[in-house]
């Protein structure tokens, strides 16, 4: 892994369309998530993601 092909940055509400895909398309591997496709809403990523905000931290990978 080349660490000049990425960057880790703290997330953005930009982020929360790509994070719902992401979800959704790792929810589909078995044993990926706990959660089904089903229950990986565009309402849940954000609960997820206002408590990481508010509660804790939460980063990003981006390619640069």
């Amino acid at each position: 892994m080349n660490s000049e092909q990425f960057e880790i940055r703290k997330s953005k509400s930009q982020d929360l369309d790509k994070l719902l895909n992401l979800y959704r398309k790792v929810s589909k591997v078995a044993g990926g998530l706990a959660r089904t496709e089903k229950e990986i809403t565009k309402k849940y990523i954000k609960y997820i993601f206002d408590k990481s905000q508010e509660c804790g931290i939460q980063f990003v990978i981006v390619d640069k």
